[in-house]
């Protein structure tokens, strides 16, 4: 039955459980009885049967009531009980959403029409020089018929002329069989005049439940008269379908339903007709609709879909909102605003082509009915805030966000906008459809990047990768036996295209960082790195720098994979420990070569880098010649290389020179007196030698 008549029969009961509360609440919401739903369902969320669909009640009439901090407070509760509902998602995801509709009002002017009466007005569709709109005013009639549920006049389609004032003139009710017995309201014109699409209720056929379905039919237009009236293919007696608008041509229909599969209570589906045949409603998806209601769809042809929600974030009960038709989605919605937007019902909005004036209806204070037609002119030119361009910020080799960076964004007309990205990243602002944008992002440990946008279409998104400028060093050494960190081991790098070297050293746990500087230094020829710790063997080796987009490089492959030194220790042959290439002399010579000064001077850094060190240098032959002449060539070239090292380094006397001649052979390669060798060259090269054996360290 009616709502005023359940509000008088639950108001009675003496003893009320929590589902008597919840229909007198929802009788009281209903009816725009706020204050009163708003007690109800105050005393329902203190009962511990409450659910959270109640805590989303209880806010929704806190809005409408305009107690929105409190508003705010069971949204945050109804939140945390019910993550999934987008309703909530999309109120915190910005900050103080409320606050910001509220405090940017538009340069509008809204008045209520003159035309208004106490009972319903609603709704408005271009048509020609006129407006048709649904209005529930009392017919000139014998028998008064009235709707149930509010115990107003049904509603019927009128056309009337519109003045310069925006005000409707010579009201009549719409010529043809378009007004029947219960309600038609809602009506759409196509854009070429001649079909129009209305809602109206199933008189004399009902569901299972006993509520009249809303359903869609369409008939000729010619000269404000409807004639060869249809049903929709699609009405179904389960469900209701209505609220129609035509898109940007003859063939795209848009219309609320709430049949099942949907997203919300009402959602807003499309249809085109293809070959005279209307295609199956498709939903428009959850970027449209919400888990509340989606209403009275009117597609401008700017490409914006405007329609009502009481589930997207708003100021109470319905809201206007807009989202841009992109090319392959719909944009982000927006609240249109203050003072189209109020904190009740406000819906079925229109627009003149050039987005000046229009119509919108509302149930706010002030009006003069149930629902009021209001006319509107917006002195400043409308923003379209539907395209937005979206960039995310990050660091080109880890991926990680990178707050400090300057957006600099210009338009073909030479509009400026800066923008600076926070924590996430992340920048977005508006754009303006078939607009360029050049797009410069700048940050100071990174190279710059560009990013061209031409003729935007649609909502824009992109990772902007930056690259760093310099070039850092990371590592890790490590004992070779034990495996544990080496803490003060000495780096040293030195470009190769430079003479400048960077020197620095290992903390507590073996690890180092290092800015190298520019990777441009190092893109080519790479660098020499020198690694050295007292008592151990001193690293020496070329790397390089082949991928040049890497702004950290690692000593080995990985800061997991560690550079190991080995320990210094007496009997150890310096040769093998530093991979010494050999000591070569001239036949019969012992003058020190360029080639084997090189070699010797790894001895004499290893040497001063340890003073306490002594070590011996054993010269040794082959056994081709006389034995007694490979001693004495021995001992002079032995003499030779310690006579180089002692004038390199501290304290001289830590080395001893010895010339062994053949009498230490490797192999067994002799061939003195009578035996004759049968070894290859390279197996007397073996012998041919000079060894650094440690004594002391």
């Amino acid at each position: 039955n009616s709502f005023q008549e359940a509000v008088l029969y639950f108001e009675k009961l003496e003893h009320q459980d929590i589902e008597t509360k919840r229909k007198l609440g929802e009788s009281y919401y209903n009816l725009k009885e706020y204050p009163k739903a708003e007690n109800v369902y105050a005393d329902i969320i203190k009962l511990p049967e409450t659910i959270p669909s109640d805590l989303y009640r209880y806010a929704s009439i806190l809005n409408i009531n305009k107690k929105y901090m409190e508003s705010e407070i069971y949204m945050v509760y109804y939140q945390k009980q019910v993550k999934s509902d987008s309703r909530a998602s999309e109120y915190f995801a910005e900050k103080s959403p409320l606050f910001t509709i509220l405090n940017n009002k538009n340069d509008v002017t809204v008045k209520n029409l003159l035309m208004n009466t106490e009972n319903t007005d609603f709704g408005g569709t271009y048509y020609r020089n006129k407006l048709i709109f649904s209005s529930s005013k009392p017919k000139n009639s014998l028998v008064k018929s009235t709707s149930n549920w509010n115990a107003l006049p049904f509603l019927d389609l009128y056309v009337a002329d519109i003045d310069k004032d925006g005000e409707l003139n010579k009201l009549k009710p719409l010529p043809g069989k378009v007004n029947g017995k219960l309600h038609e309201a809602s009506s759409a014109i196509s854009p070429d005049g001649q079909t129009i699409f209305f809602t109206r209720n199933g008189y004399g056929s009902t569901s299972s439940d006993e509520a009249n379905r809303l359903k869609l039919f369409y008939g000729k237009l010619n000269n404000e008269k409807v004639t060869e009236i249809t049903p929709f293919k699609y009405n179904n007696n389960k469900y209701s379908m209505g609220q129609p608008s035509f898109g940007s041509d003859n063939n795209t229909l848009y219309f609320v339903s709430d049949m099942p599969g949907g997203v919300g209570g009402t959602d807003i589906y499309i249809s085109k007709r293809e070959a005279g045949i209307w295609s199956q409603p498709e939903n428009l998806g959850h970027t449209i609709n919400t888990e509340g209601n989606e209403m009275f769809p009117y597609f401008h042809k700017s490409n914006l879909l405007f329609f009502s929600s009481n589930g997207h974030t708003g100021i109470g009960g319905l809201d206007i909102f807009y989202s841009n038709k992109q090319e392959t989605k719909w944009g982000k919605v927006h609240n249109i605003g203050l003072p189209l937007n109020s904190n009740r019902d406000d819906f079925a909005f229109i627009s003149d082509t050039s987005m000046t004036t229009g119509y919108f209806s509302s149930d706010r204070d002030g009006g003069k009915g149930d629902d009021d037609i209001y006319f509107y002119r917006i002195n400043k030119p409308f923003i379209q805030r539907g395209i937005h361009i979206n960039l995310i910020v990050i660091d080109k080799e880890n991926s990680n966000s990178l707050s400090g960076a300057l957006v600099t964004s210009t338009d073909a007309s030479g509009n400026i906008k800066e923008i600076i990205t926070e924590d996430d990243g992340n920048v977005n602002f508006e754009g303006v459809y078939n607009q360029s944008y050049s797009i410069v992002v700048k940050h100071p440990q990174f190279r710059d990047e560009k990013v061209t946008i031409k003729n935007l279409k649609e909502d824009f998104e992109e990772k902007i990768n930056l690259e760093k400028t310099n070039l850092e060093l990371r590592g890790i050494i490590i004992d070779s036996k034990t495996k544990k960190p080496l803490e003060g081991a000495r780096v040293s790098v030195t470009p190769t295209i430079t003479e400048k070297s960077f020197v620095f050293y290992t903390d507590a746990y073996g690890t180092f960082v290092r800015d190298l500087g520019e990777k441009k230094s190092y893109e080519k020829s790479g660098f020499t790195v020198d690694i050295f710790k007292k008592g151990y063997v001193p690293i020496t080796f070329q790397k390089d720098f082949q991928n040049g987009n890497r702004s950290t490089l690692y000593l080995k492959d990985s800061l997991n994979s560690p550079i190991a030194m080995e320990k210094i220790e007496v009997g150890q042959n310096l040769t093998e420990v530093l991979d010494m290439k050999p000591i070569y002399f001239d036949v019969k010579k012992f003058t020190i070569s360029k080639d084997a000064a090189i070699e010797l001077d790894k001895i004499v850094n290893i040497l001063n880098d340890n003073p306490s060190m002594e070590i011996e240098l054993g010269s040794h032959t082959d056994c081709h010649g006389n034995m007694l002449d490979n001693k004495i060539l021995s001992e002079k070239r032995a003499k030779a290389s310690v006579e180089y090292i002692q004038k390199n380094i501290k304290n001289p006397n830590r080395i001893n020179g010895k010339g062994y001649g053949e009498s230490k052979l490797k192999n067994e390669c002799s061939c003195e007196g009578y035996r004759t060798s049968t070894c290859d060259e390279t197996q007397h090269q073996e012998n041919r030698r000079t060894e650094f054996i440690i004594l002391k360290n």
